[in-house]
């Protein structure tokens, strides 16, 4: 496949959009400002009504916002027609021409610029070859799965080989397996192409595993952003730790390295904390599932391995759910003070697994724990 044109950086400055009569107009978009670096896969992450989507729309140039600038490899894109901006959206329904065969929806827009039957066609084969659906250009798109409609967009949508690629969930409808076939076929024509590319999901799991640019939107605002892993493991505030899929919060009292609530008290380290470690100040805490140790059934409460001298690290909890996961179990369990602990452990061989209504003591290693503000 051919590569791409040099690819763009995206600028986004004081974004907004409003909906709604005037005086009464609701902002979904409220001084939206971020940046994509040229090249980079960069994924918008937020719940619905976040205003992921109307961010893309605005890139496009399919909505008009309100207020703001974007810029696009240095160029303004104001009241700029969406034909003549250097980007091509994907949505999440393919989209193709149903009187085309999937040659000739590859090759639309090559043939709308004029491109020769000839070179048209050698593209057309090597977009085709690109996306794993080779020896299926005579088709009809009528004819194919899901996925396979999702490829033959993709194709499309890289045949005029824009700066940007836009691309709105548009693995949402597919079903699990499918899905993560195309996730490393996005990742991989992005290693190939470079391709500026915003993509937009809900799925957390899916914007950390593609993106290399994470932008956390919530309420129309940027609530965060930074390298994934980043943000995973020391998320700024308690509302984007949520959104990461983290649960556990606990906030308290921090004196001399202990944080102190109502659900009981933990050893910190000062190394993640936001400001001293004493002084009695209100601090809130939060831990990834993955790094909560569970007892077994039976072992000392965390009230005894406290008598016996030992750090502060442990907190007695009723297990509420067990979600088997496979090569994980996904535990909830409360403490005391009605206060959630949520657990990913791995399920060893031989030992019995947790169960609803069984105590066990959730250890919370110091080193684990990262202080956030509490913007809740």
């Amino acid at each position: 496949m051919n590569e791409a044109s040099t690819p763009a950086g995206v600028e986004v400055v004081g974004l907004v959009k409003r909906y709604g009569p005037r005086g009464a107009a609701r902002a979904v978009l409220d001084g939206v400002t971020f940046d994509v670096p040229a090249g980079s896969l960069t994924c918008l992450l937020g719940p619905s009504g976040s205003g992921k989507s109307t961010i893309l729309g605005c890139l496009a140039g399919l909505i008009e916002p309100d207020g703001g600038t974007i810029t696009i490899g240095g160029r303004t894109m104001d009241r700029l027609a969406p034909h003549r901006r250097p980007v091509t959206l994907l949505m999440q329904t393919a989209q193709l021409f149903g009187f085309l065969s999937v040659a000739e929806n590859v090759g639309f827009g090559l043939q709308v610029r004029g491109v020769g039957a000839a070179e048209r066609a050698r593209r057309v084969d090597e977009l085709l070859a690109s996306v794993g659906l080779v020896g299926l250009g005579d088709r009809s798109p009528a004819g194919l799965s899901g996925g396979e409609q999702q490829r033959v967009a993709l194709a499309r949508a890289l045949a005029i080989e824009p700066e940007v690629l836009l691309l709105d969930e548009p693995l949402a409808n597919l079903d699990p397996p499918v899905r993560r076939e195309l996730q490393d076929l996005l990742v991989e024509i992005h290693r190939r192409t470079g391709t500026t590319t915003v993509l937009v999901t809900h799925d957390v799991s899916e914007a950390l595993a593609l993106g290399e640019q994470l932008v956390v939107l919530a309420g129309g605002r940027v609530a965060a952003s930074g390298r994934p892993e980043e943000l995973y493991r020391r998320p700024p505030t308690v509302s984007v730790a949520r959104m990461l899929g983290i649960e556990t919060v606990l906030t308290g009292r921090l004196n001399d390295g202990v944080l102190a609530g109502p659900w009981g008290a933990l050893t910190v380290s000062a190394a993640n904390a936001r400001g001293p470690v004493t002084g009695g100040r209100p601090s809130t805490w939060v831990i990834r599932p993955e790094l909560v140790e569970v007892s077994s059934a039976g072992d000392a409460s965390a009230g005894d391995a406290s008598a016996a001298g030992h750090a502060a690290s442990g907190l007695d909890v009723v297990v509420e759910t067990v979600r088997y996961a496979g090569a994980t179990l996904q535990l909830r369990m409360m403490a005391p003070a009605d206060t959630r602990i949520a657990a990913t452990i791995t399920t060893a061989a031989g030992a019995p697994p947790p169960v609803p209504g069984q105590r066990r003591v959730a250890r919370l290693p110091a080193d684990s724990l990262v202080e956030v503000a509490d913007d809740g």
